[in-house]
């Protein structure tokens, strides 16, 4: 099984994605004023403390390396808006209490 993150974390990841609030971007978690990639708004959205110039989440963060690559890939290469990303969060991304 993968590691998971809790129903609360993935709630408020998808309702920031979906928000408008972000802009896109790619290649780092933060990568302007308000401008994240799917990964990036994550954190923002659950408070998590993490480095702007980085590609994945903290590892205090319990998701799935092969997740989160997926997700890069979704972002950065095929250009997957956030509410295709939320899409795909949703019925792919497993959490626990």
């Amino acid at each position: 099984m993968n590691r998971t993150i809790t129903e609360t974390e993935k709630t408020n990841w998808l309702d920031g994605l979906r928000s408008g609030k972000y802009k896109q971007g790619q290649h780092c978690l933060q990568s302007g004023v308000n401008t994240y990639c799917c990964l990036g708004v994550f954190c923002v959205v659950n408070k998590v403390p993490f480095n702007s110039m980085d590609t994945h989440l903290p590892s205090s963060v319990k998701l799935d390396q092969i997740i989160q690559s997926d997700l890069v890939t979704f972002n950065d290469e095929k250009s997957w808006n956030f509410l295709q990303i939320a899409e795909w969060i949703e019925k792919n991304v497993e959490t626990h209490k």
